[in-house]
């Protein structure tokens, strides 16, 4: 869907995990974003409730990520926790091979195989 998306109050309110719309708009007055009338639904800007919601995650990106901190950020909003673990380790996919366990060698070995 193309245009300007609006959140009104009671998602505002979820989203934030309150039950009060009134202190979701407090929040939002807070935090300097426009509560506008849409017919008779107070309502904020999407767009604008994310970047006030994400903006203390992307300033812990940038002190802990530096200029990197975008890539950081796609991995967070996705839940990514594999892609995480290659960006902070250094490190691509690591391959698994399946191990063969052989219980007649292991046995033998220990003195109990077949005879």
């Amino acid at each position: 869907m193309n245009g300007i998306n609006y959140l009104d109050m009671k998602e505002v309110a979820e989203r934030l995990k309150i039950k009060s719309v009134d202190a979701a708009a407090r929040w939002c007055l807070a935090k300097s974003i426009n509560i506008m009338m849409l017919g008779n639904k107070r309502v904020v800007s999407e767009f604008e409730f994310r970047l006030s919601y994400d903006q203390l995650t992307i300033d812990m990106l940038k002190r802990k990520h530096g200029d990197d901190w975008a890539v950081y950020y796609e991995v967070y909003k996705n839940e990514d926790v594999k892609r995480y673990n290659e960006l902070t380790t250094g490190s691509s996919v690591v391959s698994h091979h399946k191990s063969g366990f052989n219980a007649d060698s292991f046995l033998n070995q220990l003195g109990y195989g077949k005879s």
